[in-house]
């Protein structure tokens, strides 16, 4: 089954908040009850690409050039302060959270 980027992202935050993939199996049925609930490699898996990639979304390629790839790690740990932030403060608003991580705004917002 696909998941829905709102999906992956669900269940990245819930792993990163420390619940063990079956924690996060249950929490997703409750958040998303019609929905397939996830099994433990299908959240490995979603947690390994977003590792990998630093984005759930699909197919996502990064480029050989180191500095694309420097600047790629940027958005990657960026991307991933905003899901943690937004986690910790749902009534944050983009421009302060872009203040906050020291990107701008409309970068918060497209995450």
């Amino acid at each position: 089954m696909n998941y829905t980027t709102t999906e992956k992202i669900a269940i990245i935050k819930w792993y990163y908040a420390g619940n063990s993939m079956e924690k996060v199996s249950e929490m997703f049925s409750v958040e998303f009850p019609d929905r397939s609930i996830p099994n433990k490699s299908t959240v490995q898996r979603v947690v390994k690409n977003f590792e990998a990639s630093g984005t759930v979304l699909n197919n996502y390629k990064c480029e050989n050039d180191a500095d694309e790839k420097r600047g790629q790690r940027r958005v990657n740990n960026a991307e991933l302060d905003i899901l943690l932030s937004v986690q910790e403060n749902l009534e944050v608003s983009t421009r302060q959270l872009g203040k906050m991580i020291g990107i701008h705004s409309t970068t918060v917002f497209r995450v």
